[in-house]
């Protein structure tokens, strides 16, 4: 669903890495140069190109500065501290002043077929005081959420905030856990995890949740 490259005639984005977004290094990695990348560096990401022959991927990215990187990495299959193996591990969006605030979304797979393209991750964007509620709504409108025929149950927790979301055919849905106010916010999060509860009913997943 969220393949490595874009299309041929625009800018090659690689998993969620995006051209003209921002993005920050939060876990430190030396690149094939021998170039370290160390916690809070910031660019821009640019493009990326493979190089078939060595497996190898290079990220071209603009510096605060202005300047333009090559940052060259190489697929390690078995090395638990890989840059492009683990990437949510060591990059994430970030934004500039004024900007909406990115959430790294990451979702459950909905069935087999759709397991074959995990994990699945995406970006969204959402106003930094966004509550659970808001967030879901931007879910829904976002195209990350697998399309299921008929209907799809999801929920998510935002610390102690939960709130279940989906639709029933065509028609969407947000509920909120409980009664009590919602009072975290986008911007105190860089990710979220959202899991599928098939079809079951809003109800039905809320009880689940709060153990009735």
């Amino acid at each position: 669903m969220f393949g490595w490259f874009g299309q041929r005639d625009r800018p090659k984005a690689y998993q969620y890495l995006r051209p003209g977004r921002l993005h920050r290094v939060i876990r430190a990695f030396v690149d094939l140069d021998g170039l370290l990348h160390p916690v809070g560096e910031t660019w821009t990401f640019l493009r990326c190109e493979a190089s078939l022959q060595d497996e190898g991927i290079s990220w071209f990215v603009a510096m605060p500065d202005g300047s333009e990187l090559q940052i060259r990495l190489q697929r390690r299959p078995y090395d638990e501290h890989g840059v492009l193996e683990y990437l949510d591990d060591h990059v994430l969006p970030t934004a500039r002043s004024g900007e909406d605030w990115p959430l790294l979304i990451t979702r459950d797979s909905v069935c087999l077929a759709d397991d074959v393209d995990a994990p699945h991750a995406c970006v969204v964007d959402v106003p930094r005081d966004a509550d659970a509620t808001g967030v879901a709504r931007a879910l829904l409108s976002s195209g990350c959420l697998a399309g299921v025929a008929g209907h799809t149950t999801w929920s998510i927790a935002m610390g102690r905030d939960r709130v279940v979301f989906g639709d029933r055919w065509g028609l969407r849905f947000v509920r909120a856990v409980g009664h009590d106010p919602l009072t975290a916010r986008a911007e105190a999060f860089e990710r979220i995890d959202v899991r599928y509860w098939q079809q079951r009913d809003a109800q039905t997943v809320i009880a689940a949740l709060t153990g009735q």
